[in-house]
């Protein structure tokens, strides 16, 4: 399986419940410094929600030692993390 950001783009708006269309959440996330607590007010319960959707969707696992929400709830750290790990399988 390859890495595909519409497909995390989607899955960020319907896991986060945004409450702005879709298109705007993709200009928000066209910057990897976006923050997705911040810019799309995702809370940590989102976000665990969120990684759990990830883990299903792009078939990775998340290590307890690497589940820094500081760290992950910027896009573009979290989207490496993503393809790094389906790299690593």
């Amino acid at each position: 399986m390859s890495f595909n950001e519409k497909e995390l783009l989607e899955l960020i708006y319907d896991v986060g419940r945004v409450e702005m269309e879709l298109e705007e959440v993709e200009k928000i996330l066209s910057n990897d410094n976006a923050n997705l607590m911040d810019d799309l007010s995702l809370d940590s319960f989102l976000m665990v929600e969120l990684i759990v959707e990830i883990e299903t969707t792009f078939d990775i696992e998340f290590d307890m030692n690497d589940l820094n929400i500081n760290k992950l709830k910027i896009y573009g750290n979290l989207k490496q993390f993503i393809k790094d790990n389906m790299l690593n399988d």
